[in-house]
């Protein structure tokens, strides 16, 4: 039997217009294609709203693309079937009041193969060395739904083209290679004390071909046709096809119908050395410093003018790390704690750039340099028989040094001495959990979780509108287990007090997206181990 993939996507936009907490329907979209990567028409999908039960069902046309629309806001499962294929479901897929959430279903295709050899883990001196190669194929597709922004429904844009524009199929095909050698040491000098070390050496190649279309009736290549045609003067260019790409080369303000295709090649040394010290079988005292990357990348998004697709370099990041671990009160009490310092070297980001003809776009940016300081505490409390706690707090302090950008209201400007992105100051957590004994063959539960985030931005030079507030959330749980946890029922609450609040905040076009987290939710768990 053929294997069956299906690549789709859920959007759920607010405009800026909207009311906040407006109740606003959504959309499913994707398309169905086969393993050859052909689409599928007459696949049926199938979505259950997975709170009401609520069934809907369509066909996908002759270009494998499906729409079912006027859904509320809920976790749906989502299934594709086709006869001579094996059926392929998706479960869980969440759609919130003002959310846009994208799922990508890509295909990927990977080969990885490591060879380690080393001395025995119980020798003072113990040393490994090794080679790694990794070949990944990476194919994702995205359908962008726009409709509801102005540039969708402008009757500017109707009256020269005839409609509006409805949506924007955009997909990315990249091949990557990655090459590594490495060894690490570490040498117990005595019984108190013991150094670390370790090098490895990195080669990433990685070839990109990325495209945002014309297809699927969202009129976006009838407006690239227009657009060509003003740019040069009333010249008409032959229409841009369903499969051509329309991104503009900024050049030669025309179409690279081809796609954006180029290559990234890049190598970097990362390294590692450190001292652990030991004074007694319950204390541990460490101090690390490591230098490590994180590979460059194009970016996946649907794009107006190619500028939007070069990718970000490699970034780098020098970390000092000092704390320790205690045991207390015979190991009934862990407190561990430490401090740290990061240098960031081209640090990636997702920001905004202005360019002619468009205005305001998304694109993928390097941050020269910033730093983040910080530490953080963590306890694991048993005082009693069946009862536990756990707490954490982590204290953040990131701060961009160099960087000349362009934040979301389109101002370009030295960012030096603002906040990294996504870095809330403060966050915390604290767990608790009672067990007890009812019958001599079951176990009564009982715990709760708190988790805790202070504001954050997310984006460099942020405007109001990219506040992501602070907000706690409280999780409870009960039930029962036997003695030996082999069957389990537990009866939970997420979100109890029922929190609005956001974890992202995003600028497509001219739409302000939230991306908001589940409200209250309850459920029940039954689990059975047979073994």
């Amino acid at each position: 039997m053929k294997a069956l993939r299906w690549l789709g996507s859920l959007a759920l936009a607010v405009a800026v217009a909207a009311p906040a907490l407006a109740d606003v329907d959504a959309r499913i979209g994707g398309t169905v294609r086969d393993q050859s990567n052909a689409f599928v028409a007459g696949a049926k999908v199938s979505i259950r709203n997975e709170r009401t039960g609520e069934q809907r069902a369509a066909v996908t046309n002759d270009q494998g693309y499906f729409l079912i629309g006027a859904l509320k806001p809920s976790s749906y499962t989502i299934k594709a079937e086709q006869t001579g294929f094996a059926p392929i479901e998706y479960t869980s897929m969440t759609l919130a009041v003002g959310q846009e959430l994208t799922l990508d279903f890509a295909r990927v295709t990977s080969f990885f193969q490591e060879l380690r050899i080393a001395n025995s883990g119980s020798d003072p001196l113990r040393w490994l060395a090794g080679l790694n190669y990794d070949h990944s194929k990476v194919y994702e597709f995205n359908l962008y739904d726009y409709a509801g922004s102005s540039e969708a429904d402008s009757p500017g844009v109707a009256a020269s083209l005839g409609r509006n524009l409805t949506n924007t199929p955009f997909y990315s095909d990249q091949t990557m290679n990655n090459y590594a050698a490495f060894t690490n040491l570490d040498w117990d000098i005595s019984r108190w004390f013991t150094l670390k070390g370790g090098v490895r050496y990195t080669q990433s190649d990685r070839h990109a071909k990325i495209c945002t279309q014309g297809g699927y009736g969202g009129g976006i290549d009838a407006a690239f046709d227009h657009l060509m045609s003003l740019l040069h003067g009333g010249q008409v260019f032959p229409p841009l096809t369903a499969e051509d790409c329309i991104t503009l080369d900024p050049a030669t303000l025309l179409s690279v119908r081809q796609g954006f295709i180029d290559d990234l090649n890049e190598h970097n040394v990362s390294w590692r050395g450190g001292v652990d010290f030991k004074p007694t079988a319950d204390t541990l005292l460490y101090f690390n410093v490591t230098k490590g990357y994180k590979a460059g990348s194009f970016p996946m998004l649907s794009a107006s003018t190619s500028y939007q697709y070069l990718p970000v370099k490699q970034e780098s990041v020098l970390d000092y790390e000092g704390g320790f671990k205690v045991s207390l009160f015979d190991r009934k009490l862990q407190l561990n704690g430490g401090g740290f310092h990061y240098d960031y070297t081209d640090k990636q980001i997702r920001t905004q750039t202005v360019q002619p003809i468009f205005g305001i776009l998304n694109n993928l940016q390097n941050v020269p340099k910033s730093t983040v300081d910080g530490g953080e505490l963590q306890l694991a409390w048993a005082p009693l028989y069946g009862l536990r706690f756990s707490a954490g707090v982590t204290y953040l302090r990131a701060k961009v040094l160099e960087f000349v950008g362009t934040n979301a209201d389109g101002i370009r400007q030295n960012y030096a001495g603002t906040e990294v992105p996504y870095s809330p100051k403060f966050s915390s957590n604290a767990t608790a959990d009672y067990d007890w004994n009812i019958s001599s063959n079951w176990v009564a539960t009982f715990g709760a979780t708190a988790t805790q985030r202070s504001v954050s931005y997310a984006t460099v030079g942020p405007t109001p509108i990219d506040r992501i507030n602070p907000y706690v959330l409280l999780d409870l749980r009960a039930g029962l287990a036997t003695q030996d946890g082999r069957y389990r029922i537990q009866l939970w609450g997420k979100n109890v007090a029922n929190r609005f609040y956001w974890n992202n905040v995003s600028h497509p076009y001219d739409t302000i997206v939230r991306y908001v987290g589940m409200p209250v939710t309850y459920g029940i768990t039954l689990s059975a181990r047979f073994y």
